[in-house]
């Protein structure tokens, strides 16, 4: 298997609030949201990488970057061992493709099922929009005509992975891709996911909040943190034998028919404007020590892989 996809430290600040003459004038600092900061991994074509992290880590930030919807403001980002640029981005998109948490708001509401699926190809072509809905379990004659406003949730997002994979990208990024259905729909969702993943040999960046779905889906795991990796591995590694404190806080804070006791994360997210000094993780850390309160752990090798904290220095 080949590398398809590389960050080498990614970099995405927004300013906080505009600038204007005033504040120019009066030469004020901009103050930055560092929605990610020093991001590098790499990701190999034909496998699930699972980003794992709570609301505010980064997590949607990094897909977007990823489908060229958002530039890094530095850093660097590589599809295929070619760096992303201007140049090559329209090629770049038309073999990767994004499914969002809520279709509804990214479909459009007033097109007919048939013609969205087939947007990405540029013409309708029946006979592909037709075997791409049997695919993924839809009735062509039945909603072929219809509209999104009129099919249940599962469909709608049934609808939203027909129109990512009908031109057959090489790389799909899934942004909580069933965090908005009923449990019972999630299944069948990542069911079908896992089996077009392996059908058509796709690559997935399978975002979510839930560390237990990318259990069920992912060959790797990245958790994301306040904008930075605090853990990667494969897997089973990271799941059964989490090293960094948040991680296993994730774990311990997801039911499962083993355990009754939950335990989540206490605190909040912290800012990612003033992030606290050292480890941002610190001030909700059960194993805090001084350390890391002024120094922030570097991303090390620990085993098999990756973890930044200071209780493996």
């Amino acid at each position: 298997m080949s590398e398809i996809y590389r960050f080498e430290d990614v970099r995405k600040y927004y300013l906080s609030q505009k600038r204007g003459l005033l504040e120019i004038a009066m030469r004020t600092k901009p103050i930055y949201v560092k929605a990610l900061d020093n991001v590098s991994f790499t990701l190999t074509s034909n496998q699930v990488l699972a980003v794992v992290g709570e609301s505010g880590s980064g997590k949607t930030t990094m897909g977007k970057i990823m489908v060229t919807l958002e530039k890094p403001t530095s850093g660097k980002v590589f599809f295929r061992g070619e760096e992303v640029n201007k140049k090559n981005t329209a090629d770049i998109r038309e073999n990767i493709d994004m499914v969002f948490q809520n279709p509804s708001t990214s479909l459009n509401p007033r097109m007919k099922i048939k013609h969205i699926i087939s947007e990405s190809l540029k013409n309708f072509d029946e006979e592909k929009v037709q075997d791409i809905m049997q695919q993924v379990g839809l009735p062509y004659n039945e909603l072929k005509d219809k509209q999104p406003r009129e099919l249940s949730g599962g469909q709608v997002q049934r609808v939203a992975i027909s129109k990512a994979i009908i031109k057959k990208p090489e790389l799909i990024v899934l942004d909580e891709p069933t965090s908005a259905l009923d449990e019972s729909i999630q299944a069948q969702i990542l069911n079908l996911l896992v089996d077009l993943q392996k059908q058509f040999k796709l690559t997935y960046v399978f975002i979510t909040h839930n560390i237990y779905v990318a259990k069920y889906i992912a060959d790797f795991i990245v958790v994301l943190y306040a904008g930075k990796i605090i853990e990667y591995g494969k897997n089973e590694e990271v799941l059964e034998k989490p090293l960094h404190p948040y991680t296993q806080l994730l774990i311990t804070s997801i039911p499962t028919t083993n355990s009754k006791e939950l335990k989540p994360p206490v605190g909040d997210v912290p800012s990612l404007i003033n992030r606290p000094e050292g480890c941002s993780f610190h001030p909700r850390c059960p194993f805090a020590m001084e350390r890391c309160k002024t120094q922030e752990p570097p991303l090390r090798n620990h085993g098999n892989y990756l973890v930044a904290c200071w209780l493996y220095e």
